[in-house]
């Protein structure tokens, strides 16, 4: 079976490339048996933050920028801080690192404006926004709270775990390990969720999906 491009406004997002559903294994000059017009209208913008080091965040993109731009050309506004030294995280260009000139302290929201003249790979516009960061907490029981569980979807949908943030700090759902528990009560097969960090604020809710 071929790959063939889903979403036809986002060729440079991986997720917009799927296994073909033809039965034939691809249809080469035709439609894509894959198309999903219902995700071809997404936004380009910074997405959220997170945290790094008590000086540094990373500012996270849904869409990767367009390289050939410099980033001097992205309008980022702490309100509190100043940024020091700005850079790609990786060289998938929808992550930028942001060194401040002092700490992040403890117990504070921050807020940035992210916003410019700046392109994603597909030449849309990047649309401004307003994100919070901080510096979160440390993680104890009861502060962070199951609210949901979807343990068997249907064909169409995703098992997922619904969380709460019940403290009023900031948690990071890094440190978030999910395991199961078989028959004879054993709890096994650790997982930690989120590879990066993902900041959660008090009072907000935040999703884990298969």
């Amino acid at each position: 079976w071929s790959l063939e491009l889903s979403c036809l406004d986002k060729p440079c997002d991986p997720d917009s490339w799927q296994v073909s559903k033809e039965v034939l294994g691809g249809s080469p000059g035709f439609l894509t048996a894959s198309y999903c017009p219902e995700k071809s209208h997404s936004v380009f913008k910074a997405s959220r933050c997170a945290y790094l080091s008590d000086q540094e965040i990373i500012v996270l993109f849904s869409q990767p920028l367009l390289p050939s731009k410099p980033l001097q050309d992205l309008i980022i506004i702490p309100d509190h801080h100043k940024i020091m030294d700005m850079a790609f995280f990786d060289d998938r260009c929808d992550q930028i690192i942001l060194k401040f000139d002092s700490p992040i302290a403890p117990g504070m929201t921050y807020h940035i404006d992210v916003g410019g003249p700046v392109l994603d790979c597909n030449g849309r516009n990047l649309e401004p926004s307003l994100l919070k960061y901080g510096l979160p907490g440390e993680l104890d029981s009861g502060k962070l709270i199951i609210t949901e569980i979807m343990f068997d979807p249907d064909d169409t949908g995703l098992e997922y775990v619904e969380v709460f943030n019940l403290s009023d700090h900031i948690l990071d759902l890094k440190q978030i390990l999910v395991a199961t528990v078989d028959d004879f009560g054993w709890v096994k097969d650790f997982s930690r969720e989120s590879d990066g960090s993902f900041l959660l604020f008090p009072q907000e809710y935040g999703l884990f999906c298969d």
